[in-house]
């Protein structure tokens, strides 16, 4: 009884169930009583054997209530199967307490067709005892591969969380870039206007033959001289700090273009962008994404100081993006950087992910690596 009581509270403790068990530990205290005076006062095999089938109906029927009834919905289809072999089993001390009770009476302990059923019903005993402990193992290895299941299906969700949070934060960062960069252009525009007026006024002056030279002449010379620094130092803060920005305004291909021709104007890197027929539109935001990821990719190849030529080619096939960069030099196997987790291509190819994105290293030799990049 005492082994029965422990399954209970195993039970309600794996399925997370608290019962009150004041009746359990009063029912189990009698039934101690009870056994040891039908074992020591007055012999009686018959009622000691009807004393365990009263205990086991009261303990497996709690059980099946705990399964069955005080279980959550969520974790019920684990209990059906374990709490069928414990009802069957108050079945067979239901027979066993009818069975018994009939001979009670009966001082002889040794009547063999008493003798012959209860060794019956004690195989019964051995049979529940195998089946209960295999139902138990059964539905605990369920639970854990259904909570696996869905620690996977949380994991999975809170990647697509996060890819959206990356995504939506990267679109604000860029919106905010580009209105930055409209509001300076906006300013050129401005300065731009005004140095042409007084440089008009300028010509309009001495347009006049013979005219001498003025104080106020000059003095408009010299703002619009100033205008004209003003406009280069703003021109050259454009172009050095947000000029991607300006460029996602005219289109990927055009910026990866003019980003070629700055990395071969500083570096001896060849630099190759094969431009396909038509032009390229794309989404602002998938332009945003692909230039972000193709810069990064161009920066380690820069840096990795063994790339002597880059290849780029940009094409759209359906919904997919595909930019691949083929990078030649001595050494320029990168294959084998993508097994570290800590090397910068592994970081590169977990931040395509978090873009939606994959990222595939392919070494034709030790000369030649090719990245690609689908969107």
């Amino acid at each position: 009884m005492v082994a029965m009581f422990c399954v209970l509270l195993g039970l309600e403790k794996f399925l997370g169930v608290r019962l009150k068990h004041t009746l359990q530990y009063l029912f189990l205290l009698l039934f101690m009583l009870a056994q040891v005076y039908f074992t020591w006062i007055v012999p009686n095999m018959a009622a000691r054997n009807v004393n365990v089938s009263i205990g086991h109906i009261v303990f497996c029927s709690s059980i099946v209530y705990l399964l069955y009834y005080r279980t959550p919905k969520a974790l019920r289809s684990l209990t059906r199967e374990i709490g069928i072999v414990y009802f069957l089993f108050i079945l067979v001390n239901l027979v066993r307490f009818h069975d018994q009770l009939g001979h009670v009476d009966e001082l002889n302990v040794q009547n063999s067709g008493l003798m012959r059923l209860d060794l019956f019903f004690l195989m019964l005993y051995q049979v529940f005892l195998i089946a209960s402990g295999f139902v138990t193992t059964h539905m605990v290895n369920r639970r854990l591969k259904q909570d696996v299941q869905n620690d996977e299906k949380e994991l999975k969700l809170s990647q697509n969380i996060l890819k959206n949070l990356f995504v939506n934060l990267k679109s604000e960062y860029e919106d905010g870039r580009i209105n930055l960069a409209t509001q300076i252009d906006n300013n050129l525009n401005q300065s731009l206007a005004s140095l042409r007026m007084n440089i008009g006024i300028i010509k309009k002056e001495l347009s006049g033959a013979g005219k001498a030279v003025t104080p106020e002449l000059i003095s408009l010379v010299d703002v619009a001289y100033k205008q004209t620094g003003d406009v280069i130092e703003r021109s050259v803060f454009l172009m050095n700090k947000v000029r991607n920005e300006m460029l996602y305004l005219y289109g990927i291909e055009e910026a990866i273009v003019l980003n070629t021709e700055e990395i071969q104007s500083q570096t001896d890197i060849i630099c190759d962008y094969k431009i396909g027929t038509e032009r390229l539109d794309l989404e602002r935001k998938q332009s945003f994404k692909l230039f972000s990821l193709y810069e990064d990719v161009v920066v380690l190849l820069v840096n990795n100081g063994k790339t002597e030529k880059i290849e780029i080619e940009l094409e759209k096939e359906s919904e997919i993006v595909r930019l691949k960069i083929t990078a030649t030099g001595n050494n320029a196997d990168l294959n084998t950087e993508v097994s570290d987790e800590n090397s910068q291509i592994a970081i590169l190819k977990e931040k395509v992910q978090l873009a939606n994105g994959t990222l595939s290293v392919k070494s034709l030799s030790d000369r030649e690596s090719i990245i690609t990049i689908e969107l």
